[in-house]
């Protein structure tokens, strides 16, 4: 039966764990030379020939062809023209084309940089797009993993079917879900899997992505994890989720009560910063758009009183509101000039030339706080009412439907419908120049009332909020 194993491993030319072993007896001794000759009885000399080649072992392949009685005329030269290839990936490509093995041919090519259009030519000759392809993800793969683009790396490791690299790109890049998926496609022990998770913790709890923390636990063993998994969902204010694992479990609803209650809290104090920055902010441009538009008209009627440059007009303008007697008529369009004007865009301080700019930047960004708010307020509220906190949650709804009130009031102010000219952001001299640098009043020496500025609309309104999440009877 053993000499038949061989035999069939042989005249199949897989040349596995068993050849390895088999070949790796010492060249030129005694037992070398007895068992290649008792593997020559159980199998043809080309067959034994090309599976010592195979191995890439040049000095095996000689001993195989000398023992077998094969013709030197056949064999020497062959061995000579591989030995003569100075690179040994290009000694194993040629080796790969005489066996006829393709596949692997291709990959010993591609170990080299400057045989792309041979390794194209095999590809076109013998139909191996598919594998040629595998070959390039996997390079390409190997290239992004030397950058640390750890989730493109991954992706091509999964594409070129190395499983094992692209888990290791995955696990670098911090992506538990395609880990699993990466550890499920290659039979991973589950155990094994989840010790890779459970190391991976520690970073999210850092970076605040509780979420992510009760999945992962949720996978290596949700029975045993239903504490941790209930107090990460409520920490990442992740509330349907939190019911849904509490339910039926006093403790459990418990611990999600006490989280909603400080949360209600915490949100209760949000809506009046914002209230009191959305008033601030709405008042204070509501002022420099007043001074703006006073200075605008004393400009104009300065111009047509006194004919003077407007210039000189704009000039003491800007510096009764803003300390600057002097500005340049250089063109606005330079790359500089324009990152340091968006810089003072964003300096909220009262009497520089960008305020009303700043305030609008300040008052966008507090609305879309607010906007985002909505978000969890749909899921809290039901959960406040699910652990008997209807007060809190009627409270909470009616204030936060009071904030919305104000936040739809303070963006008809600050985005009207319809745009005047004191109400563009910047100073007047910006306002007044023209393409070329130059700062131009308009024909008739004054702008028109209003500039339309089309239909401009913020919807801050949540259908679950105006509607009501909480249930008509218990308001």
């Amino acid at each position: 039966f053993f000499f038949f194993y061989v035999y069939v491993t042989l005249q199949n030319e897989t040349s596995g764990s068993f050849i390895n072993f088999f070949f790796s007896v010492p060249h030129g001794t005694e037992l070398e030379k007895k068992w290649i000759a008792y593997v020559s009885l159980l199998a043809p000399t080309e067959n034994l020939f090309n599976v010592a080649l195979s191995t890439y072992d040049l000095s095996l392949t000689l001993a195989v062809a000398e023992n077998s009685q094969m013709d030197p005329k056949e064999y020497l030269p062959l061995l000579e023209d591989f030995r003569t290839q100075s690179s040994p990936a290009y000694q194993k490509f040629k080796i790969d084309i005489y066996l006829r093995m393709f596949q692997r041919a291709i990959r010993n090519l591609s170990e080299l940089d400057d045989c792309w259009n041979e390794a194209a030519e095999i590809i076109k000759r013998q139909n191996l797009y598919t594998e040629a392809l595998i070959k390039v993800c996997e390079l390409c793969a190997n290239h992004l993993m030397n950058k640390r683009r750890f989730e493109e790396a991954g992706l091509l490791f999964k594409r070129a079917n190395n499983m094992t690299m692209a888990l290791q790109c995955y696990q670098s890049a911090q992506n538990w879900r395609e880990m699993i998926e990466c550890g499920q496609i290659m039979n991973m022990e589950k155990k094994e899997l989840s010790d890779l998770l459970q190391k991976m913790i520690p970073h999210f709890e850092s970076r605040g992505k509780f979420m992510d923390i009760a999945e992962i636990l949720s996978f290596i063993d949700k029975k045993s994890n239903m504490a941790q998994i209930v107090e990460y969902y409520c920490k990442a204010d992740a509330w349907s989720f939190a019911m849904n694992h509490a339910f039926g479990n006093e403790e459990l609803t418990k611990t999600v009560s006490k989280a909603a209650s400080v949360r209600y809290e915490q949100i209760l104090q949000s809506i009046e910063n914002w209230k009191n920055l959305l008033e601030q902010y709405c008042c204070r441009l509501e002022v420099v758009r007043q001074n703006k538009e006073n200075s605008l008209k004393a400009a104009i009627k300065r111009f047509e009183d006194h004919d003077l440059p407007v210039s000189e007009v704009f000039s003491e303008i800007s510096s009764a509101i803003s300390d600057i007697s002097k500005f340049s008529t250089v063109s606005t369009a330079s790359a500089r000039r324009r990152k340091h004007i968006e810089k003072k865009k964003k300096v909220l301080k009262e009497g520089t030339q960008y305020e009303d700019a700043a305030l609008l930047n300040a008052l966008k960004d507090t609305i879309s706080l607010i906007d985002s708010q909505q978000d969890e307020l749909i899921f809290l509220l039901p959960t406040l009412v699910a652990v008997d906190a209807v007060e809190e949650a009627r409270a909470l709804q009616t204030h936060f439907l009071t904030l919305l009130n104000l936040a739809h009031k303070v963006i008809g102010i600050a985005w009207p419908t319809h745009l005047s000219a004191h109400m563009i952001p910047g100073p007047l001299r910006e306002i007044y120049r023209d393409k070329n640098g130059i700062i131009r009043i308009p024909e008739e020496n004054k702008m028109p009332n209003r500039i339309p500025f089309g239909n401009l609309k913020i919807n801050l309104y949540n259908e679950h909020l105006m509607y009501g999440v909480i249930p008509s009877f218990l308001m």
